[in-house]
């Protein structure tokens, strides 16, 4: 499989890469028109949080940017040679991330591109840069974006390995970034934070380390503003805070964006399907909750 997927990335290199963006996004535009149990569950959350008159627009422009998304990540080494493809949104706080040299917990999201944001945050920082999270479960898709990743520094630990802790200590330790996707509701410890004024469970493990060892913690976002044109958003949160008010800074950043770029966002996850009771819904019962949230 992984094979199979070099094969068809060699392919497409012969075409102009934003037509081949072009062609990821017209697949997102035929994916977004089946009757999946995702698109369902992604149009009712952005009906609910949105109340947009446009959800069915954005939801057709979401599988479109995830299309984007998909093929970009397959040809971030490319993307990364054009420097005047990125703007910095806050200069000042790069430039303090820098100064510092201490490395730290960076939060980001699943909305933009956040394998450019990883590619572009281990080249301009200079340092190994760990991404804690979940595997893909294709494993052919997962080897080859593992190569891929590893290729421009970034190097991935499953949240199911068990000595992947560890390895996060020792990354922060050595002053190397660690990062971590926390948009999702995941079966790892997490706390209810607003976000979009519903408890939404966020995970919260890597930010008592974090705090636990008195480093930094920074929340990174990549945004799509043009083909093959991003804004970096970069902030620097003080980890001296409690741990939900860190966690609060984290989503308040976020939802700001998810509202000026909804499309972006990746609203196929079940973002609210833990309720105030800690009761976890299945897909089912949360497409249920969220029609009775809607009315």
């Amino acid at each position: 499989m992984a094979f199979l997927i070099k094969i068809i990335i060699n392919i497409f290199l012969i075409l102009p890469l934003k037509l081949r963006i072009s062609i990821g996004s017209f697949v997102g535009f035929l994916f977004s028109l089946l009757p999946t149990q995702d698109r369902l569950i992604a149009h009712l959350q952005i009906k609910k949080i949105l109340k947009s008159k446009n959800s069915k627009k954005i939801l057709q422009m979401m599988y479109q940017s995830f299309g984007k998304t998909l093929v970009e990540s397959f040809y971030i080494k490319q993307i990364l040679n054009s420097e005047e493809s990125f703007t910095i949104v806050n200069v000042d706080a790069i430039k303090t991330i820098q100064s510092e040299g201490r490395g730290g917990l960076i939060l980001a999201a699943h909305i933009g591109n956040w394998e450019i944001l990883g590619a572009w945050i281990a080249k301009n920082f200079n340092r190994p840069f760990t991404v804690f999270g979940r595997l893909i479960d294709n494993p052919g898709l997962q080897k080859a974006l593992g190569d891929i990743r590893s290729g421009y520094g970034v190097k991935v630990l499953s949240k199911n390995d068990k000595a992947a802790g560890i390895s996060v200590i020792r990354s922060l330790r050595k002053k190397e970034f660690v990062g971590a996707v926390i948009d999702q509701d995941t079966n790892v410890k997490s706390e209810m934070i607003n976000f979009f004024g519903i408890k939404a469970n966020t995970p919260s493990a890597l930010v008592k380390t974090a705090q636990k060892g008195n480093y930094p913690i920074y929340a990174f976002f990549l945004i799509r503003t043009a083909p093959l044109t991003y804004s970096i958003f970069t902030h620097i949160i003080d980890s001296n805070k409690s741990t939900e008010d860190v966690l609060n800074e984290y989503n308040n950043i976020l939802e700001s964006l998810i509202k000026k770029y909804p499309e972006q966002w990746v609203w196929v996850h079940k973002r609210w399907r833990t309720l105030e009771s800690l009761e976890r819904l299945n897909s089912k019962q949360y497409i249920n909750y969220l029609n009775r949230m809607i009315g």
